[in-house]
């Protein structure tokens, strides 16, 4: 619901003191928030927060009013720009670390960067997008795959889906939802297919 909250959680735990967030809290709620994530443990793998966060930090939507808002508003920002320029914008490099992880700090800094040099936000925004695309490359590289599925609410992002197709499709067999969207009532529907199995199939 509070984009800004997400965007608030990694420049935490970066220790930023920038105010590019901090600007959208009260002092009460900056207070209480800061008080809440030193305490926190809590952690996400949604890379919907992580849109999210982006999408607060280019000071695009810090609270959403409806469901996916400030991941569209982003989506919208990088959209814009690509067709501005024709093409689709130079990653964001060097975030994948050893493990296979993904060095959100990194990320969340060269974009910081890039704002402090006073770069546009549509090209920001495009620059994520193009960053995730070469991630899900980099990443299938690592793990030596030939075959690569896409599910999550992420995936309804349409420049997103354009992304990966026009880098990937040649590299790698592609799986898209058809029949289902990639939201999340698919998990319901897989809860649904194993309980069937598990009455039918014991």
């Amino acid at each position: 619901r509070e984009p800004r909250l997400s965007a608030l959680s990694v420049l935490h735990t970066l220790r930023d003191d920038c105010g590019y967030i901090k600007k959208s809290f009260s002092d009460d709620e900056l207070d209480f928030y800061t008080k809440v994530l030193d305490k926190s443990t809590l952690q996400t793998s949604s890379m919907g927060r992580v849109f999210d966060a982006v999408s607060s930090l280019l000071g695009l939507c810090h609270i959403n009013t409806y469901e996916g808002e400030a991941a569209m508003y982003l989506e919208c920002a990088a959209q814009k720009y690509c067709d501005m320029i024709g093409k689709y914008p130079v990653a964001y490099s060097n975030l994948l670390l050893q493990d296979g992880t993904i060095d959100l700090g990194e990320l969340m800094c060269s974009i910081i960067g890039d704002i402090n040099e006073g770069v546009e936000t549509g090209q920001i925004a495009a620059k994520f997008h193009s960053t995730l695309v070469q991630l899900i490359e980099d990443i299938a590289s690592k793990s030596k795959v030939s075959a690569i599925a896409f599910s999550g609410g992420v995936f309804q992002n349409g420049l997103l889906v354009d992304m990966i197709m026009e880098n990937l499709e040649e590299k790698y067999k592609l799986y898209f939802h058809k029949d289902l969207s990639p939201n999340d009532e698919c998990i319901s529907y897989g809860q649904l297919a194993a309980y069937y199995c598990l009455k039918k199939f014991g």
